[in-house]
């Protein structure tokens, strides 16, 4: 007979109520190699019972052990909640701001149409971010879906331009290498980009999304001639 809790012991649901079975310390606890304590009863529990002299003492441990092992689930699906909680109230009021920060600027800079959109009800932002990037950063793109892709620069890349370099400290960005343009496929360049500008998203420099094989913005490098991986993508 297998020891209790070893890799070989088959599981049973026995005893087990299905929100324990599917609980993710169950989960985390069944990928253990060799877990300490099992999540479930195992098949032979039963027959110890029947058959053990002592049989009132390993039901009163299996007891003990259920009721910390629901303690411990309890605890956690609290913790989970309010960690979700938390969450949820920190996106709303992200959204409020950056909702009350769009109005005051279409009010203050937006064109007749923006504000017409306003006026309406009609979806306003996707316009406003393209209207206020023209306005305030025209050498620059917006990724508007969260496509855009890039990492750090490192020794195997292609250096900056000094007109990047000095884009970047002018507009508080960064020169990366751009593994994905917002709207393109896949291809390395660099790039300068503003992770968290004042609009609310990604700003990728223009000129190197629009680039091709040319001196101001080349292209990678062959890919198994490129070192690192991608260890950074856009935010949020």
């Amino acid at each position: 007979m297998p020891p209790h809790g070893s890799s070989s012991t088959p599981l049973s649901n026995r005893g087990s109520p299905r929100w324990r079975r599917k609980s993710p310390i169950c989960a985390r606890a069944a990928a253990l190699p060799n877990p300490p304590i099992s999540p479930f009863r195992p098949l032979w529990d039963d027959a110890v019972v029947a058959h053990d002299e002592r049989a009132a003492y390993v039901t009163a441990a299996w007891k003990e052990l259920t009721t910390a092992w629901d303690a411990a689930h309890a605890a956690y699906c609290r913790a989970a909640e309010e960690a979700a909680q938390a969450e949820r109230e920190r996106r709303a009021a992200e959204q409020e701001r950056r909702t009350a920060a769009m109005r005051a600027w279409i009010a203050e800079h937006g064109s007749a149409r923006l504000r017409t959109l306003v006026d309406g009800g009609y979806p306003v932002w996707r316009e406003y971010v393209r209207e206020r990037t023209a306005r305030e950063f025209p050498e620059f793109v917006a990724d508007l879906d969260k496509r855009a892709v890039w990492r750090d620069l490192n020794d195997d890349d292609v250096s900056p331009t000094n007109a990047q370099i000095a884009m970047a400290r002018r507009c508080g960005g960064r020169t990366v290498w751009l593994v994905r343009p917002p709207h393109d496929e896949p291809r390395g360049v660099v790039a300068v980009v503003i992770a968290d500008s004042p609009i609310g998203v990604s700003l990728i420099e223009a000129a190197a999304v629009a680039a091709g094989d040319d001196e101001e913005h080349p292209t990678a490098p062959p890919r198994a001639t490129r070192g690192g991986a991608v260890v950074e993508q856009r935010r949020r």
